[in-house]
């Protein structure tokens, strides 16, 4: 008895700590991880998602958790965040709206990674032509930009339209 009892022991805790498969579990991991502010772990959480997905970028859960990678990435690995959200645009399309754009580039932004958010910024313009949501997001990454001295973006944003006050 006392073996069995020991043997269904292991086995929970291993189940444990091995962790969930499914992805929306994962994922759900990772925005917990994301609100706390444990930007390692989040990446870490919606990796495994990604991982669980495979390939299947029509999987209800691979937008959420491309997202979520990327926007963990924004604190972990600005670069690899950006190129990230520039070729899930590319493989999603217009899946992926004007308002992710405005949502990556703003965590960018307040994150001081300028030079990524405006390059998020153009390319959302040129895929949302017209976006107000874009719109706000230059005005606002101008406002940062300038805030913080950051003459070379406010110059690509005064090129792009966005002047200031």
């Amino acid at each position: 008895m006392r073996i069995l009892s020991l043997a269904l022991s292991c086995l929970l805790l291993s189940a444990s700590c091995g962790g969930s498969a499914d992805p929306s579990e994962l994922a759900s991991s990772g925005m917990e991880a994301l609100r706390s502010g444990d930007y390692p772990a989040a990446e870490a959480s919606f990796e495994n998602a990604l991982t669980a997905i495979g390939g299947d970028t029509a999987h209800p859960q691979y937008k959420r958790a491309m997202m979520g990678a990327i926007e963990a990435r924004v604190h972990t690995n600005v670069d690899r965040a950006q190129s990230d959200f520039l070729a899930l645009h590319a493989s999603l399309g217009a899946k992926v709206t004007d308002k992710d754009f405005q949502n990556i580039a703003s965590k960018m932004g307040g994150a001081g990674k300028f030079e990524e958010a405006t390059a998020l910024l153009v390319a959302g313009l040129k895929a949302y032509e017209g976006s107000e949501t874009l719109d706000r997001l230059g005005n606002s990454l101008r406002k940062q930009a300038e805030s913080a001295g950051d003459t070379s973006t406010t110059s690509v944003l005064d090129g792009l339209g966005y002047v200031g006050d």
